[in-house]
This record gives structure tokens, C-alpha cells and sequence, in this order.
């Protein structure tokens, strides 16, 4: 079982956990160290990633690709209510 489970925010659409658990460990340790607490491995972290549901597979994002909102999430069958 995790000692620890990180959730991303907004924009994170063409990464990945793996990415993520290697951006946000070292600043984690960090911050554990300076409150006087023992560092986590990346054994001990779950992330939970969800930027992918919001872009379909197999298409690439350019400057064409407008933002979407939560209507347009709900339209494409991509977010559960």
C-alpha cells in the first residue's frame, strides 16, 4: 500500500504518472526533510493520472486544438457526472 497519493491539477493532458512521480519526488523528499519527516521511495507513491481522458487517443495537440471545457468533456462521453 502507498504511503503517499498524488493527484495532478489542470494541464497535464500529454503526460503521464511515471512523468509526474519523477517531477514532484524530489520536491517531496525535500519538503518531508525540512519538516523533520523520513523521505518517501517511489515504491511508497501511488499517482493517480487523469490528463489523458481529456484528449482523444491517437491525436495530436497543436495551437489548432481549441481548450476544452467541462461541456465539451461531457459531450464526448469523456466525464462522468
Amino acid at each position: 500500500m502507498s504511503r503517499v497519493v498524488c493527484v495532478h491539477g489542470i494541464g497535464a493532458q500529454v503526460s503521464g504518472e511515471q512523468v509526474k512521480l519523477e517531477q514532484w519526488l524530489a520536491p517531496m523528499n525535500s519538503g518531508l526533510k525540512l519538516a523533520g519527516a523520513a523521505p518517501v521511495s517511489e515504491a511508497e507513491v501511488a499517482f493517480a493520472f487523469y490528463g489523458d481522458l481529456f484528449r482523444p487517443r491517437g491525436q495530436w495537440l497543436s495551437v489548432d486544438v481549441p481548450w476544452l471545457d467541462a461541456r465539451e468533456g461531457l459531450l464526448h462521453g469523456q466525464v462522468t457526472t
